[in-house]
């Protein structure tokens, strides 16, 4: 992929992320800056320039300009930026270069902080309001080009849907990450959770200390290690998020370090977790990450001896549970095949299952009930 069509990508993906996490805006418009090649993007609300958000690179230019300059911003004060006649605004639209060499503006407090030229989209996020989406050129730099222009095109859209959607959802968004937070923290197993976007919201120190031997969280996307685990990881996702809620997804990802591969189950958040959040898709997706190197953990064992299992039924329940196959847990055990299915025919008759899946969600129910 181009840089500039994964830079344009990545400024998308972060104004939606600021959509649901306000703190994010920073982030974002730097995003935006970097896409268009300049050297820092504003956020300015026309009728209240005094809650304008600025890149990291234009905090000091911000805090000047919403103290004392904004009142003399000829650009924002324009009946072209008023109107609303185009979408897309730069200095040529509203000056000429002999109104820029005598405007204060531009002369004193662009100057001051080495910024000259500007390009905004500009947005209706909100009836009644107007929000420009600025980026600024450094001075000497000169006008925007037709191809930056065009990329800040693509851009405003998202921004515009951005502003919109994060006036609708306040901060409920946040509340609902941190339950997502509380979740993960509660588990025994290594446990992440994935919204629909593809980000990883949510991520527990069990789950940290597989990084790098079967995964990264890169950019808070969740990456396999090699090209193979990432197709099977993407397919996970994507069936798990199209799919009903009973329904758990089992992944077995190979590691660079040789060991046993993780055993990786995907299943969507139930609705009793975050009522009224989630639609009749899921919104996000809880993967639990297993280790068969350290087994299935003393708690998942001390729960399936109290539902009356032999420890020999547990070991394969453990397993079996975890996603692994009558094989692979033959192999691991050091028993036969036949010895296995025997135990797991004795443990669907003693906790009532029909099925594989149904010991595998049970083991998952016991996972996340710590």
């Amino acid at each position: 992929m181009p840089s500039s069509e994964h830079n344009l990508l990545f400024a998308i993906d972060k104004l939606y992320e600021a959509a649901l996490e306000p703190s994010r805006w920073e982030d974002a418009l730097d995003a935006v800056s970097q896409a268009t090649g300049g050297i820092g993007a504003v956020l300015v609300p026309i009728a209240h320039p005094e809650k304008t958000i600025s890149s990291a690179s234009l905090l000091d230019a911000n805090a000047a300009y919403t103290r004392e300059w904004s009142a003399f911003d000829t650009r924002s004060k324009s009946d072209f930026a008023r109107g609303l006649r185009k979408t897309i605004v730069t200095d040529g639209d509203i000056l000429t270069q002999a109104d820029m060499a005598r405007d204060p503006f531009y002369q004193e407090f662009l100057r001051s902080f080495d910024l000259e030229y500007f390009a905004a989209y500009l947005s209706t996020p909100a009836p009644g309001s107007i929000v420009s989406l600025s980026v600024q050129q450094a001075l000497g730099k000169g006008p925007f080009e037709r191809e930056q222009l065009d990329i800040l095109a693509k851009i405003g859209p998202h921004a515009a849907r951005a502003l919109a959607l994060s006036a609708r959802i306040g901060p409920r968004e946040v509340e609902v990450q941190s339950d997502l937070v509380a979740l993960v923290n509660r588990l025994d197993c290594g446990a992440i959770v994935v919204s629909r976007r593809g980000n990883v919201v949510a991520l527990n120190a069990n789950a940290e200390g597989f990084q790098g031997d079967g995964f990264t969280v890169t950019r808070r996307r969740l990456v396999a290690s090699s090209c193979a685990g990432q197709s099977a990881l993407d397919r996970l996702l994507h069936t798990a998020f199209n799919q009903e809620s009973d329904n758990i997804g089992v992944l077995s990802l190979p590691r660079p370090s040789g060991n046993r591969p993780l055993v990786l189950q995907a299943t969507p958040l139930a609705k009793e977790f975050f009522p009224g959040h989630l639609t009749k898709k899921p919104g996000f997706v809880l993967v639990l990450v297993f280790d068969l190197e350290r087994g299935g953990g003393s708690s998942n064992s001390v729960a399936l001896r109290s539902l009356g299992l032999t420890p020999a039924e547990v070991g394969v329940a453990t397993l079996i549970g975890s996603g692994l196959s009558p094989q692979e847990t033959s192999d691991d055990l050091g028993v036969s095949v036949d010895t296995v299915r025997t135990h797991l025919k004795n443990i669907n008759l003693k906790l009532g299952l029909r099925r594989q899946g149904d010991l595998v969600r049970l083991v998952t129910r016991l996972q996340i009930v710590k």
